[in-house]
């Protein structure tokens, strides 16, 4: 029963997560740790399942501590529970926490450490057959890339993770890889092929309900388009 009542708990951790309410959220991740504890002392089929349970619980805590900007303590988090994962061969997830460390130092403005990392990762799924992990790190990957003013290389990644993710990936991944890659071809001067991408992008998050994601597509288009004007 404490095994049922911690996931029933960390729902609702993600639901007030989601709310924005990141307090309640963390308060709802230690009660969820707490009641794994419990189970570990519960029959051996389920005791065996906390490790890793307790190391999602504790990688979704240090994804909220990211958003707080707390991220020395989140690095720290990330760090023990991908140990967690790699301990017991869990490959996915613990490449998913390599991916969230990445993150933690992008925040930090560590872009070159973030890229090492994002790049790492990539190869690393691409080894074990993942390629739909392999695609979500190359968004993160490109985003760092343009964010360093490597524009040429990161159109390259874009186009390539376009590509990968018409035939792995959602639509709406999709359509986040043919944004940044808009956005590398504004910052290249190839303004009409940015603006077709952009729009792409625009349609796709619109029909998704996506709306900060079409805002974000919007306002690039529309900066796009004033600055053709002026010129």
């Amino acid at each position: 029963e404490w095994f049922r009542a911690a996931a029933l708990v960390l729902n609702t951790a993600n639901v007030y997560r989601r709310l924005g309410q990141y307090s309640q959220a963390l308060t709802m991740h230690d009660e969820a740790l707490e009641f794994y504890e419990r189970a570990s002392a519960g029959p051996a089929s389920l005791a065996d399942q906390v490790p890793l349970k307790a190391a999602l619980v504790t990688a979704n805590k240090a994804n909220i501590l990211t958003l707080l900007g707390e991220f020395s303590i989140a690095l720290q988090l990330h760090q023990q529970a991908r140990n967690m994962f790699v301990r017991h061969g869990d490959v996915v997830s613990a490449l998913r926490e390599q991916h969230n460390i990445a993150q933690v130092y992008a925040g930090r403005g560590n872009f070159t450490q973030a890229m090492r990392l994002l790049t790492d990762a990539v190869a690393d799924a691409e080894q074990a057959g993942l390629e739909a992990v392999a695609s979500e790190v190359m968004l993160d990957l490109i985003d760092c890339t343009l964010t360093l003013n490597g524009d040429a290389h990161a159109l390259e990644l874009a186009v390539e993770t376009i590509e990968r993710l018409e035939h792995s990936g959602t639509p709406t991944e999709a359509a986040q890889a043919r944004f940044l890659c808009g956005l590398a071809y504004a910052r290249l001067g190839e303004p009409d092929r940015a603006l077709d991408l952009l729009t792409q992008a625009a349609e796709v998050f619109d029909s998704a309900g996506l709306s900060n994601s079409a805002a974000l597509a919007a306002l690039a288009r529309s900066s796009l388009s004033s600055r053709r004007c002026r010129r």
